[in-house]
């Protein structure tokens, strides 16, 4: 074979040449080189953008035509679309590579770097940080660090193995206060040399609050916040590691307001009843907590709420304050919650208090009273009396629902419980076979039988109506699912007519399956008597009389 080409017009020929013939090829020299289409884009920006540090940079990449992808800032294969959204701390830059099943690939990249904003002016001897600035260490609440910390923040990757828990909510916190800053960490050896905590405000600024003695086991750490902390900004808590860029930052913030508080500092009366900071004391800072639950209700906790409702009845409100001021100041020896004298409670299904049996997607209403201020259930908090609706589901399965009704403290508590058990929704029996005659002899009896099966196994009542006002045949059997159970039955109707009669099968939670047939009966066989002469020599003579049968007559 011998291939001679040319060009023209765009057009590329080929012919080729064999021995048999000659074939000719056309291909389109403009369509031969295909291209993947790769996006990437940074807050839906495809150009170079600024964020703050700490700040969410949304990841948004597209190839259409991809087999899969691959990202510079994830350890695992993409698929050909989606997006990520994590924080960062540093400039970078972001690269996204896609293949397609014919082997074409193609990348897309976006900068994003980080803009570090500085304090006005000095706070409290804290000096507004450059680039790379030593900040004054912060005090734990044990063991005072007295050097300065130089702070380098790490570039937070998006599958970080530590996960910071504090704060939870928004939250106000004060001055001269102590907080316990928590988090999770997963995969952390024993070679790094531990964690290192900071917190960083709105406007980027870095306060590193401990050192890097932290263990690697360390989960918590108490914070005593310094009176010379910058007030009136909102921050955000940040767990690192030093050893590798690793760590997190907290999804809520805190806002750090000033110590107005002074005065007598009260022991704990009984319990956590007052402590609303969690100090471990009593003071009007506890009061100011409580003022700060009151405007804002969502922000407390179940624990918050233990602790601020010092009344127990049920709601955190000025009243909480009020009281708690008192044994402030001396005129309370104690709190209400202190003298409540133990919890009942009792919890009752559709108003039964053993174990109750439902059928599958039906409901269950759930009731309770209880001695106590406000009860837990299902993790939300309810008064002390109450009911909920609950839809159950398929069967069979069982349930427990739980509450616990509250006092004050730990020791101050109750629970009650009550079991569910829903079924499966019964389902009809089914009459299979049904032999019977249809048109019959009245006066005759006759045969009937009747094949039935339940599909969940009851035992079935099988009866028959015969329609002819005489009483129904009735018998009980037992069956088991998918198998049918035999029930005869022998009738006579007196004269003749048309009988409708009905089958019927029962189960024994009232299930019922029915079949109707029309009978028609005919007139009996017709009884003639006829006189025989009998002549028996001189021994006998006399008459006889005989019965003789015969079909009716037409």
């Amino acid at each position: 074979m011998s291939l001679l080409s040319y060009e023209r017009a765009g057009l590329t020929f080929i012919f080729g040449c064999f021995f048999f013939g000659a074939s000719v090829f056309f291909a389109d020299a403009e369509t031969s080189a295909k291209v993947l289409s790769v996006t990437l884009t940074a807050n839906k920006s495809s150009k170079a953008i600024s964020v703050a540090s700490g700040g969410r940079v949304e990841l948004a990449w597209s190839a259409k035509d991809a087999k899969d992808c691959t990202g510079n800032w994830v350890a695992y294969r993409l698929k050909n679309s989606g997006t990520q959204t994590f924080r960062i701390t540093k400039s970078r830059t972001f690269t996204v590579t896609c293949t397609s099943r014919d082997k074409l690939s193609n990348t897309a990249s976006v900068s994003v770097s980080v803009a570090r904003a500085t304090l006005p002016s000095a706070v409290s001897g804290v000096s507004a940080p450059t680039q790379k600035t030593e900040i004054p260490l912060l005090f734990p609440v044990s063991g005072a660090v007295t050097q300065k910390q130089p702070f380098a923040g790490p570039n937070i990757p998006n599958q970080s193995s530590i996960r910071v828990l504090s704060p939870n909510i928004d939250e106000v916190w004060h001055q001269g206060e102590t907080r316990e800053l928590m988090w999770l960490a997963n995969d952390v050896p024993a070679i790094r040399p531990g964690f290192v905590i900071d917190v960083v405000d709105s406007r980027g600024t870095e306060y590193v609050i401990s050192s890097t003695s932290l263990l690697w086991t360390a989960r918590k750490f108490f914070w005593k916040i310094p009176a010379s902390f910058p007030e009136g900004e909102r921050y955000r808590v940040r767990v690192w590691v030093t050893d590798k860029e690793d760590g997190d930052m907290s999804d809520s913030y805190f806002t750090v307001a000033r110590t107005l508080f002074g005065g007598p500092t009260r022991l704990l009366p009984c319990g956590v009843s007052g402590d609303a900071d969690k100090n471990q004391v009593i003071t009007s800072a506890d009061s100011d907590q409580i003022a700060y639950f009151v405007a804002n209700p969502s922000a407390a906790t179940p624990d918050d709420f233990k602790r601020a409702d010092v009344d127990l009845n049920g709601v955190i409100s000025s009243a909480d304050i009020i009281e708690l001021n008192r044994y402030i100041g001396g005129t309370f020896t104690t709190l209400s919650a202190c003298s409540f004298g133990g919890v009942s409670i009792d919890l009752l299904a559709n108003g039964k208090a053993e174990t109750v049996t439902v059928p599958e997607n039906s409901v269950v209403t759930l009731t309770w009273t209880s001695s106590g201020g406000r009860c837990l259930f299902e993790n939300s908090y309810f008064p002390s009396s109450g009911s909920v609706v609950r839809s159950m589901g398929g069967g069979p399965t069982t349930l427990v629902y739980t509450i616990q009704c509250l006092g004050q403290g730990s020791s101050q508590s109750a629970t009650d419980s009550v079991t569910v058990n829903v079924e499966p929704r019964n389902r009809a029996p089914l009459i299979t076979v049904l032999e019977k005659p249809t048109v019959i002899r009245a006066a005759t009896s006759h045969f009937w039988n009747v094949t039935a099966s339940d599909p969940d196994g009851r035992a079935l009542t099988v009866t028959v109506n015969w329609g002819d006002g005489t009483a129904s045949s009735t018998m009980a059997s037992s069956t088991s699912p998918g198998l049918g159970v035999i029930t005869a039955f022998w009738h006579t109707f007196a004269t003749a007519g048309t009988y409708n009669v009905v089958t019927s099968v029962k189960d024994a939670k009232g299930a019922e399956a029915s079949q109707s047939n029309l009978i028609i009966a005919t007139e009996p066989p017709r009884t003639s008597r006829v006189d025989v002469r009998l002549e028996l020599g001189a021994l006998y003579e006399g008459f006889r009389h005989f019965l003789l049968s015969a079909p009716p007559m037409q």
